[in-house]
């Protein structure tokens, strides 16, 4: 399994059209084969501050990702949009297990 999470801070003001943009990669990538887990999460205290959690099957996943997701439009049009990075890390995992 490969975890990827991205963690970054949306300049005031610019949320709703970033919100647009990755809405439809979230529409290109539904259902995409080996991506078991995509969710767009927003800090309680700061509405701005996203976290965007992945999971994928294996390798091959995440390269069907890269094929269909974020292109090079998608990230000349939302780079501009982002205040500033806090996390960007890959994890490659054997296996999830519930905590309790």
């Amino acid at each position: 399994m490969v975890v990827r999470m991205l963690h970054y801070k949306i300049k005031p003001g610019k949320l709703d059209e970033y919100l647009s943009h990755f809405s439809k990669v979230a529409e290109r990538t539904a259902g995409l084969e080996g991506l078991t887990f995509f969710e767009l999460m927003r800090d309680l205290k700061d509405p701005n501050t996203l976290l965007i959690a992945q999971v994928f099957e294996d390798e091959a996943a995440l390269e069907r990702y890269a094929e269909v997701g974020p292109d090079e439009k998608y990230t000349e049009t939302v780079m501009p949009l982002i205040e500033e990075f806090g996390l960007a890390m890959t994890y490659e995992v054997s296996e999830a297990k519930p905590l309790f």
